[in-house]
């Protein structure tokens, strides 16, 4: 079986790249990735308010699930008038365990659990910290959801198979 991908990277250079796999299928397979986009908010808001902005203006809170999307997204945070604060990103506590807002498992790699915490984080420090900013130098950071901090919001698409 032969797949092939085609995707833009995060200078829109397009890249193709073929897979041979065996097997007895002699079907072929086209994957169109295209890019993550993200979209910076500069108006302050609660994690709350900023995730209800992205999903009625855009799709959600920005969901980050490797390196090369954290790339994309920092360079949408550097590229905002220099901005130099904490942002909200979709990431947040559900008593259980660390969910991204975005529910859409088409989304997110298969068994890849990206993260790109501070030491010692996240810490639910004074028993409130059930949301997640990224901080200035990339890194994330557990904080109380009702402060008030800019947004990037999540408007693209992962990929497509024909």
């Amino acid at each position: 079986m032969v797949v092939f991908c085609l995707y833009f990277t995060g200078n829109m250079e397009l890249r193709v790249t073929l897979f041979l796999l065996s097997g007895q299928s002699s079907q072929s397979y086209l994957c169109v990735c295209v890019c993550v986009c993200y979209q910076f908010v500069k108006i302050s808001r609660t994690w709350a308010e900023a995730q209800s902005y992205c999903r009625e203006k855009y799709i959600d809170l920005a969901t980050i699930d490797n390196t090369e999307d954290m790339d994309r997204l920092r360079k949408v945070i550097d590229g905002s008038s220099g901005i130099k604060e904490s942002v909200w990103i979709g990431l947040h506590d559900n008593i259980n365990s660390w969910k991204w807002s975005l529910d859409n498992s088409d989304y997110y790699t298969d068994g890849t659990e990206y993260g790109n915490w501070y030491a010692n984080e996240p810490n639910n420090f004074g028993s409130s910290q059930y949301c997640v900013v990224i901080e200035e130098n990339g890194h994330w950071n557990d904080i109380a959801c009702a402060i008030e901090f800019y947004a990037v919001c999540y408007d693209g698409e992962r990929q497509l198979y024909l």
